[in-house]
């Protein structure tokens, strides 16, 4: 009986121990702090421009440029095909902006950079709504 006794008093230890660790958040989760860093600056720059009227800043867009290219190489090592799927979508969408800005003596419209602007920045929102559900 003794013994029994010693394997119940063991197991609900560790079950006490595994449950208090994961609550206090001492294990590592799927939720990576610099990644959603990284969506969140790519949502802020891309819904608003800093200048407040110029959609088509070319300086903008390659921070835009940077960041997403960031995120879609750090989700191909990730091994999660939707978060490859997304950042991809939002890579695909700053390239075909920045590649309508270069040369800059033929700048599109400003109506343009604000639609695909507004484009980038509700996937990006999108994004962020769901990965920041995740603990």
């Amino acid at each position: 009986m003794g013994e029994v006794k010693k394997h119940i008093i063991a197991a609900i230890t560790a079950l006490f121990l595994l449950v208090s660790i994961t609550q206090c958040s001492f294990l590592p989760n799927e939720f990576d702090s610099v990644e959603f860093n990284q969506l969140a600056e790519l949502y802020v720059i891309s819904s608003k421009p800093a200048s407040q009227s110029w959609w088509c800043n070319p300086e903008e867009v390659k921070q835009m440029s940077h960041l997403s290219n960031v995120l879609k190489v750090y989700s191909q090592h990730r091994f999660n095909q939707n978060t490859a799927n997304i950042y991809s979508e939002i890579n695909d969408l700053v390239t075909e902006l920045q590649s309508r800005l270069f040369p800059e003596d033929r700048l599109p419209s400003e109506s343009y950079c604000r639609l695909k602007r507004e484009n980038i920045a509700t996937v990006s929102e999108g994004a962020l709504i769901v990965f920041g559900g995740r603990k």
